[in-house]
């Protein structure tokens, strides 16, 4: 198998990028950042495509890492030789789109079967992880490890390679199950477990069989305390009975107090209603009397601070004694101030009309005047010229005529000059007149508007602009108008309130005229007499009710009472406290044997359990000894089917190592591909030795690994620069090695330094 030809597309830093490779070594000589690493994940790509993950980082994720930076169609197509037909391989990836696949036979153009979107297992036998780790030699790679797609490939179970993955299903299975019955260390699992029962259950019945002895004694101890709180019952009846008969004579005095008590209380309240009653000799008022007081003296608080506040509010009076200054030669009238305005304004359109007619009337006059001397200057010329003219004919006869030429044209211009003045003078001589007219007529108009407004305003303010002084007028005349109204208002409502007050205290007075002799002098103090008179009116019916069902006692003075009801009740508590104590040791002392009792029931129960435990430990241990010697004859089964190809990788792996080392060394492989190395006796592995040692043996290891997965036809070998940490005898060797691997199969080689070229 061989690869022809690739069209990257879009992949990762490439794009547009084309090539062709040779059927032994191709050489890709580029420097850092072309994308020789990102080539080579593109030849991997389009035979095993690109799976997506949802992990975030970058450098788990190649998908994410390998999309286009410049954006477009994120892949391309790749052209390769397999089983004699040529092929090309076109995939692109997109998460939203989904990916695409397709493989064309180049011989006829068309759409192949041959291969599935798995062409990578189905070439090469071997999964992505797998292609990685033998046919692909990156810059930075580790040493190869052992999978189930390499595993199934060696051992030659590639059609059926669940049968490995089987394997370590089964021996995992095993191993756990193991694990379950008896842990490597510690004391956890099934046997484990079950041993502890059998110590705990032992225990138990030597516990039940103590506790035998401990229930005889806690019954003794519960017979004594039984007949100790009888005894104390008995005698605490007897107290009973005797604190009975005290409590009665108790009561019976109790009673007597009671009733002397209720008749002092009413005595008591009589006397304080009595004093409220004398208070009042025409009786109290009622609550309709009380409430229209209690309302009018609420209303006169009220009235009475509103009146306040309009007396004390004078700020509109200084304004409105200002106002009235201002017309202190009369106020104005409302249609006087409108024809005044009027008027300024009349006064003012005339003055700029005046202005304007001016102007007309001076242009007009100099017109004339300029016309006529004109004219004149103009004759002049023309004489001078026609004299000078025939004076110089005589002497220049040519000079002459020009000159009386110009004579002759200042003639015809004089002319015109005396016809223009005559045109102008016959038709704007009436303008001139009419224009001068209307200009004295405005001027008798303004001097009688300006005497009006004169004397209307020097009567409040000295005259600066009309327009200006009757609008200050105007506004005075509002602000007069506004606050007299404001003011006449305001007295109205102080009126009204002076009013509303005489009419309260009018009402108050003759209320308490009738209703004046309590001690606060207020409503309030009558409505709380009345309150009062009335809640003593219903204790001393209640109570008068109360002692009417009281009955009468009569104790006799000399009345014995034989028991101290105190002592007695004294005597009683201390044998409560007693009982008490009994009563709970008692308690403690049943609940105790309670629990003894039932452990001792239990003994039987202990026993029957151990035999059954003892039992499952028995079977259990049987059990694991199984599991354990089923995973030793299926681990020595691996081993043995591992052994198929080791010695012909071990084999492999020297032969490139001695070529690119140059001297022999003695390896050891293990079915898991990890490397050791034995020298001066000693057995050491792969991380003792340097990079470069390191990079040797997994070069050799994954050549090896390619000439054992492919033993018939070779597919291409990627190299990724891997000669980085190689000094220059094993750089030589490495590089004829190439050389001679490349009669014999395709290799396509990436480096970025010259020196590593062949």
């Amino acid at each position: 198998m061989k690869l022809l030809a690739c069209n990257v597309e879009n992949f990762g830093t490439l794009s547009g990028f084309k090539m062709s490779f040779s059927d032994g070594l191709t050489v890709i000589n580029e420097q850092n950042g072309f994308g020789k690493s990102t080539l080579s994940l593109f030849f991997k790509a389009m035979f095993y495509g690109l799976p997506k993950t949802t992990k975030k980082k970058i450098s788990e994720n190649e998908r994410m890492r390998l999309t286009p930076w410049q954006g477009g169609l994120f892949g391309g197509t790749l052209d390769f030789e397999a089983c004699g037909k040529k092929y090309r391989i076109e995939r692109s990836f997109s998460d939203k789109a989904g990916d695409t696949f397709k493989l064309y036979d180049l011989l006829t153009g068309r759409v192949s079967g041959d291969y599935s979107e798995n062409i990578g297992l189905e070439l090469f036998g071997i999964d992505a992880e797998s292609f990685e780790r033998s046919v692909y030699v990156p810059q930075d790679y580790d040493n190869v490890e052992m999978n189930i797609g390499i595993n199934a490939k060696l051992t030659g179970l590639v059609e059926n390679s669940d049968d490995l993955g089987n394997y370590d299903k089964a021996y995992s299975m095993l191993e756990k199950r193991a694990k379950e019955y008896q842990a490597l260390r510690g004391n956890k699992g099934l046997i484990s477990d079950l041993e502890s029962s059998v110590e705990l259950l032992a225990k138990k019945i030597r516990d039940a069989e103590a506790t035998e002895l401990n229930l005889n004694r806690v019954n003794e101890e519960i017979k004594e305390l039984k007949e100790r709180k009888e005894e104390l019952t008995a005698k605490k009846t007897k107290v009973r009975q005797n604190i009975t008969v005290a409590s009665d004579m108790a009561a019976l005095s109790e009673q007597k107090k009671a009733r002397e008590m209720l008749e002092v209380e009413i005595a008591e309240l009589k006397r304080k209603q009595d004093l409220i009653l004398k208070r009042y000799p025409d009786g109290l008022p009622g609550e309709m009397q009380v409430s229209e007081a209690t309302e009018q003296e609420s209303v006169l608080e009220t009235t009475e601070t509103e009146l306040k506040f309009l007396l004390n509010d004078t700020s509109e009076d200084l304004a409105f004694e200002d106002v009235k200054a201002f017309f202190k030669n009369g106020i104005v009238a409302e249609d006087e101030v409108a024809s005044f305005k009027q008027k300024a304004s009349r006064l003012a359109g005339l003055k700029l009309k005046a202005d304007t007619l001016k102007p007309q009337v001076s242009a007009t006059a100099t017109a004339q005047t300029t016309g006529g001397a004109g004219v004149k200057i103009a004759v002049i010329l023309a004489v001078i010229l026609l004299v000078l003219g025939a004076v110089v004919t005589v002497f220049q006869t040519a000079i002459g005529i020009i000159l009386l030429a110009f004579g002759v044209l200042g003639i015809g211009v004089a002319g015109f000059l005396y016809l223009k003045k005559q045109i102008l003078t016959a038709g704007k001589g009436g303008d001139t007149k009419a224009l001068a007219r209307e200009l004295e007529e405005t001027g008798v108009e303004c001097e009688s508007l300006t005497s009006e407004l004169t004397v209307f305003v020097e009567k409040y303010l000295p005259v600066t602009d009309f327009e200006s002084d009757v609008n200050t007028i105007a506004d005075n005349f509002k602000e007069y108008v506004r606050l007299k109204i404001a003011t006449d208002e305001r007295n109205g409502k102080i009126a009204a309130r002076q009013s509303r007050v005489n009419e309260c205290k009018e009402s108050l007075r003759l209320f308490f005229e009738k209703y004046g002799n309590n001690p606060q002098g207020k409503v309030a103090g009558v409505l709380q007499d009345v309150k009062d008179a009335e809640s003593y009116a219903d204790e001393i019916k209640v109570k008068t009710e109360r002692l009417a069902k009281m009955p009468q006692v009569n104790l006799n003075s000399d009345t014995n009472i034989e028991f101290d009801r105190e002592e007695l009740l004294s005597t009683e508590r201390k044998l409560n406290g007693e009982i008490d104590c009994l009563q709970d040791e008692l308690t403690r002392k049943i609940a105790e044997s309670t629990k003894l009792s039932a452990e001792c029931e239990l003994l039987p129960q202990y026993e029957e359990q151990l035999d059954g435990v003892k039992s499952e430990l028995n079977e259990k241990k049987a059990h694991h000894e199984v599991l354990k010697t089923t995973m030793t004859l299926l681990a020595t089964a691996k081993e043995n089917l591992s052994m198929r190809y080791l010695d012909r990788m071990s084999a492999g792996f020297k032969s490139y190592c001695n070529i690119l080392n140059g001297k022999p060394d003695d390896f050891i492989i293990t079915p898991e591909l990890q490397i050791s190395v034995e020298r001066v006796g000693k057995v050491k592995e792969q991380a003792y030795f340097s990079v470069g040692i390191q990079d040797m043996m997994n070069l050799a290891m994954r050549l090896s690994l390619a000439d054992a997965l492919f033993e018939k036809e070779q597919p291409m070998l990627i190299l990724d620069d891997p000669f980085v940490n190689l000094d220059d005898t094993k750089l030589n060797n490495s590089l004829k090695m190439l050389q001679e691997l490349a009669k014999n199969q395709q290799i396509i080689y990436l480096t970025c330094h010259s020196s590593r070229t062949i």
